[in-house]
């Protein structure tokens, strides 16, 4: 939910990429790193030099929208 959180309000995003990443990923909206902390202070370098590296238009609507729809699929 944090990811979503940051979409709406333009932040750029640093994601690790955990089993459920990409259900919250967009194409170029986020820089994605591995879990070790070498792989996540590399990232944070690359979002300081670049932060629209980890940025993308966002459509909230669309993004409901979907998640409605998996979300009812469940109690078919």
């Amino acid at each position: 939910l944090v990811v979503i959180e940051a979409r709406i309000l333009g932040l750029p995003i640093l994601l690790s990429d955990y089993k459920a990443a990409p259900s919250v990923m967009v194409p170029g909206g986020q820089i994605t790193v591995g879990q070790d902390p070498d792989s996540i202070y590399a990232g944070m370098r690359r979002l300081m030099a670049e932060p629209s590296a980890a940025k993308a238009p966002f459509d909230e609507a669309a993004w409901c929208e979907k998640s409605t729809r998996q979300f009812d699929r469940l109690f078919e």
